[in-house]
């Protein structure tokens, strides 16, 4: 539970530092559109799937050492081939998910600079806007 909740804040700190730089780098124009927000919902979120792993992960493998004796305890793996299929399967679903998680926020980012680095077209330097409201003319 405590290294969930430890990646659960590393998490989000680094949600909240990505936030804040994609707010520094973007244009303009896209600025006025920016949807990421990092509030409650995002927090209750993180700590409700952080609370779900840590339990999961934690109580099922305490429930299957709990009904094997303390005597055959470092001997489960020889003598249950399924138990080491499970395991090797465990480990090699876990780094077939890290690899596909890492390749897409590598493309992720690529698509991000690709997407600051393309010309609009026209000059977005010397203009001048401005916003007319009409609400409090009678």
């Amino acid at each position: 539970m405590l290294l969930s909740a430890c990646a659960a804040v590393a998490g989000l700190a680094i949600a909240q530092w990505t936030v804040r730089l994609a707010t520094v780098t973007q244009p303009a124009t896209l600025a006025a559109q920016a949807y990421t927000v990092l509030d409650w919902r995002v927090l209750g979120f993180t700590i409700a799937l952080s609370l779900l792993t840590g339990l999961g992960f934690g109580l099922v493998p305490a429930f299957c050492l709990g009904r094997t004796e303390l005597s055959t305890m470092g001997r489960t793996a020889q003598a249950h081939p399924r138990l080491r299929r499970l395991r090797t399967f465990l480990v090699v679903a876990q780094i077939a998910v890290s690899v596909v998680l890492f390749s897409g926020s590598l493309a992720l980012g690529r698509a991000f600079k690709t997407l600051m680095d393309v010309d609009n077209g026209f000059a977005v330097d010397r203009i001048a806007t401005l916003t007319v409201s009409l609400a409090g003319t009678p």
